[in-house]
């Protein structure tokens, strides 16, 4: 028997386990007063030692990560609960690893025909087969249109034609093995579900503010940046670029540079001289531009944009995508609408108990494991 039990109470907790280049985070949640609310949060920094795999540091810093669970998170979801029971484990795993496509499947029949789960299995079943060497981590159906109009519940209407989008994701084998392997050995679970960033993003930010139909998520983590489009109110489109915040550190502080301390020890530089960073960042940029115009062929790029990224290098973030060179893109000289993702977005949904830290994307894992499509304020 394992420390944790799997088929306890209704009221049983979730273990939310956040995994992206930057950090991993992990809390207990469990519904109070009808909301999801954080009993124990922590995160830890992905720490790569010199010449080690992304990978490695990850798998290390997961660890890490449980052994926090364990010491200090079970004494306190044993107070704040009654009880220490696990429904699931629920694994939100970022860019580089997760790789994300949506793609549109088309039901069309002669007669009317009623849309049921029959229907749905029938268009998600029209899968592209994933790749050698990665498994899948789910396909999701995030939106329909029935007829030429968009519908959350469709189960039971008439249609002649429905369209599904369809949101299908994959992780490298090893990955998966790796992080399934760490899990089951520290919460001896075999209920460990996997999601990506791109359909949390979508979902919670769609509920929360009805009506930005269209917008853009930066998810800006050490290694890589996630790009999530929303066009019409529909999860359009998603693109990684493999560069994040670690091109815009360096070790030391080069001279008369504007420098901030980030928690692993590195500097976050903000100068304009000619510099090795000063060269990441254009690169960085590059990337970020080249994703823009990739999705600029299809759709027009909207003007809110979603920043999710750590506490220490947010503003200098938004400052960058303001940047002229990306400002450009836009073809407009209106300003652009960039909101910072933090806790207080969340706060009206999800609880924070006493012993628990605010983390902006545990907190928006929790609404999205709670009511994965369904309206957050309902």
């Amino acid at each position: 028997m394992g420390l944790f039990g799997f088929t306890k109470p209704a009221d049983a907790a979730a273990l939310l386990i956040d995994v992206s280049s930057g950090s991993v985070g992990g809390a207990y949640v469990s519904s109070v007063k009808g909301k999801p609310t954080l009993h124990y949060s922590a995160r830890v920094p992905i720490r790569a030692h010199e010449s080690e795999e992304l990978t490695a540091a990850m798998l290390r810093a997961l660890t890490e990560l449980t052994e926090l669970l364990l010491s200090r998170g079970v004494p306190v979801l044993k107070r704040a609960t009654g009880h220490i029971s696990i429904a699931e484990v629920f694994v939100s795993i970022s860019a580089p690893w997760q790789e994300s496509t949506v793609r549109l499947e088309r039901i069309e029949k002669k007669e009317p025909f009623t849309v049921n789960h029959s229907v749905m299995n029938e268009a998600i079943a029209k899968s592209v087969a994933v790749p050698e060497g990665r498994v899948s981590t789910g396909e999701t159906v995030i939106s329909t249109v029935l007829n030429g109009y968009e519908t959350a519940n469709p189960f039971g209407r008439k249609a002649r034609v429905a369209d599904f989008s369809i949101l299908a994701s994959s992780l490298p084998t090893p990955v998966a093995d790796g992080i399934t392997a760490a899990l089951r050995k520290a919460f001896h679970s075999h209920s460990i579900r996997f999601t990506a960033f791109p359909p949390c993003a979508f979902a919670v930010f769609r509920d929360i503010y009805p009506h930005e139909r269209q917008f853009v998520v930066f998810d800006i983590a050490g290694a890589a940046t996630e790009i999530v489009l929303v066009h019409q109110g529909l999860l359009a489109s998603v693109v990684s670029v493999p560069l994040g915040v670690g091109n815009l550190t360096r070790p030391h502080t080069p001279p008369q540079a504007d420098a901030i301390a980030t928690t692993d020890g590195v500097h976050l530089v903000r100068n304009t001289a000619t510099s090795g960073v000063d060269l990441n960042r254009s690169e960085w940029m590059g990337g970020i531009a080249d994703a823009l115009r990739k999705l600029s062929k299809e759709y027009a790029l909207p003007r809110t944009l979603f920043l999710v990224a750590d506490d220490d290098a947010r503003e200098y973030l938004k400052r960058a995508l303001d940047d002229a060179a990306l400002r450009q893109l836009w073809l407009s000289d209106e300003p652009l609408t960039i909101a910072a993702v933090t806790t207080a977005q969340f706060s009206p949904y999800v609880g924070v108990g006493p012993e628990a830290e605010g983390d902006a994307v545990l907190m928006m894992l929790s609404l999205y494991h709670a009511k994965p499509l369904d309206g957050i304020g309902a």
